[in-house]
């Protein structure tokens, strides 16, 4: 090997990478139900070990500028396309047609990104950014994501002892379907079906895996989400051998105050195999279409803003983050993309 790269996709983002969330200002009756939910993310079952290195590490590392900019602590605050990723119950909030989309600026050669797409025939209960608090009743809302993660394609290697050397690349992608419903007027519940695929040098790997999520609206500014992510998940490759994507856990609450002006959440996430962890984010609007954000995780603080603006007969809503890179001890940046039709 003539790189320092790491040849197992699985420890590209490294295993440990947990993001996580809890939320501020929230109503008084929410305090006991959210202590419950961050013990029950600790329980001893869990069997604690740094930096396992487990496959499918890349879908640790979230989605969305907007997400990213309030350090990933997303999972009550998921609405529109990248509510397939964060929280499928979150696609019960409905609104029209819409796409995302999100571009990283990673080191050493990664390349990761991803693209969703929601829709409904429900009609619309806000925008991107609105914390809308409605759940459409019916027949729900669904959605499609795909996310892609390489590290190059510029390793070495040679068969046996052979002294001639081939390049080889790998590339990793999930495709997910999502359907989020209301069951009542302030709980939704969510799934969603998972196909991971890998290639590495000749070597192949696929694996089917399912998400849940809840969305439970605790009053009028506050959110309250529960989800599990990549349940049953296994991964065979074409050498016979089977891995075990780990599950990840996350509870997270969510609230806005000011009229809209001000948003906080408060999540906590606890991946099978690694010692949990926890996240805050705070948005502020600034003027009428800015907003500016900052969050907190366990590799250090997120910084970040985006922008909403009518475009055509679309809205369109341009994020930035900027976030710390838990491999290289630099930095990462995220640019997404979500239009409204």
């Amino acid at each position: 090997m003539s790189h320092s790269k790491a040849i197992r996709p699985s420890l590209a983002l490294e295993g440990d990478i947990v993001l996580c969330s809890l939320s501020g200002t929230i109503p008084g009756f929410v305090r006991p139900l959210a202590l419950i939910l961050l013990l029950s993310l600790s329980v001893k079952g869990w069997c604690v070990v740094e930096d396992a290195g487990q496959p499918g590490a890349y879908l640790l590392a979230g989605v969305g500028g907007r997400a990213g900019a309030m350090g990933n602590a997303y999972a009550a605050l998921a609405e529109g396309p990248e509510a397939v990723y964060w929280n499928p119950a979150a696609l019960a909030l409905g609104g029209p047609p819409a796409l995302a989309s999100t571009y990283n600026i990673l080191s050493l050669g990664r390349q990761s990104d991803d693209a969703e797409l929601q829709w409904s025939a429900l009609g619309s209960t806000g925008t991107a950014g609105s914390f809308p608090m409605d759940l459409n009743r019916g027949w729900g809302s669904w959605g499609l994501g795909w996310m892609g993660f390489s590290l190059g394609d510029d390793f070495e290697g040679r068969v046996s002892d052979t002294p001639g050397f081939y390049t080889f690349g790998d590339h990793e992608d999930e495709y997910a379907l999502a359907h989020g419903r209301a069951l009542l007027p302030w709980l939704a519940l969510g799934v969603g079906l998972k196909l991971y695929d890998q290639t590495l040098s000749n070597y192949t790997a696929h694996g089917e895996g399912l998400d849940l999520g809840s969305l439970v609206l605790l009053g009028p500014w506050a959110r309250l989400a529960v989800t599990a992510n990549d349940l049953f998940s296994n991964f065979t490759w074409s050498t016979g051998d089977v891995e075990r994507f780990p599950i990840t856990l996350r509870a997270s609450l969510a609230a806005s105050t000011l009229g809209g002006a001000l948003t906080m959440a408060f999540q906590a996430e606890s991946v099978q195999n690694l010692v949990p962890d926890y996240s805050v984010g705070v948005e502020g609007r600034v003027f009428r279409f800015f907003r500016l954000r900052a969050g907190l995780q366990q590799y250090g603080f997120t910084f970040g803003g985006g922008a909403s603006v009518p475009v055509a007969k679309m809205d369109c809503s341009l994020d930035y983050a900027y976030m710390p890179d838990p491999l290289d001890q630099g930095s990462q940046q995220r640019f997404s993309l979500d239009l409204s039709f």
